[in-house]
């Protein structure tokens, strides 16, 4: 019985899962830190930085969300 439960709430999960799989996303990241040796001040430690961010969005998924969730 127990067993029976499990794989209920695996299928559940799975079915969810299936459902927001084509949803778009959106990543953000930042990135900080301090470095030195730039030319010509070898010994000067300058601040440095980098950002992004990045969209993911399925165009075409050849049915397969469809067919996850049958």
């Amino acid at each position: 019985m127990v067993m029976a439960r499990l794989r209920e709430t695996h299928a559940r999960l799975q079915l969810r899962s299936a459902k927001v799989m084509d949803n778009p996303t959106l990543g953000v990241f930042v990135d900080g830190g301090f470095k030195n040796g730039y030319f010509p001040d070898l010994n000067e430690i300058t601040p440095n930085f980098a950002a992004g961010i990045g969209l993911n969005a399925s165009i075409f998924d050849a049915t397969r969300r469809h067919n996850t969730i049958k």
